[in-house]
């Protein structure tokens, strides 16, 4: 199957993700705040927007499988950061970090149980398959350097591709 218009894998995975963590209940983030970047960068994020969903092609690198494949296709994982992120208000900390593992959960179970479901025609391949590869659930420096909420988890995506000639 042929690549997407834009030609580049990563950035049609990229949007497929956001357009599905938008549909995800999130209670509290509007799907308005689901933004995707090339660098999950809360800097550039005002902070009027919080809470928010950062989806990113950073930090990661594309990965193969040796022992995937065929002769003729490779099998490619692509990463996909998605970062919670909010004000780290200290004034309503039990409820707030309710709702903090409650987003951080119904994102991980969405791709565990096959409920986050890229389409074919969303990423331009028709076999691929996604993984979790979880990281911080509080990012310390952002906590305590920025008083923000910073929770990630990668998503490998991975595509079986056409070798190139």
């Amino acid at each position: 199957m042929a690549a997407p218009a834009s030609d580049s894998i990563h950035d049609a995975i990229l949007e497929a993700v956001g357009n599905e963590v938008r549909a995800i209940p999130l209670v509290g983030v509007d799907s308005l705040n689901v933004i995707v970047q090339m660098v999950a960068d809360a800097r550039l994020i005002d902070r009027t927007a919080f809470p928010c969903v950062l989806v990113s092609a950073s930090p990661g690198n594309e990965t193969i499988d040796l022992t995937g494949g065929t002769s003729a296709k490779d099998d490619i994982g692509y990463p996909v950061t998605v970062a919670l992120l909010d004000g780290a208000d200290q004034t309503n900390m039990p409820a707030k970090r309710k709702q903090w593992l409650a987003w951080r959960s119904n994102l991980i179970d969405a791709v565990l149980h096959k409920r986050l479901t890229l389409t074919t025609v969303a990423i331009g391949y028709s076999q691929f398959d996604i993984g979790v590869e979880f990281g911080p659930i509080a990012d310390q420096g952002m906590w305590f350097e920025r008083n923000t909420l910073a929770s990630m988890v990668t998503l490998r995506v991975r595509v079986r591709k056409q070798r190139r000639a």
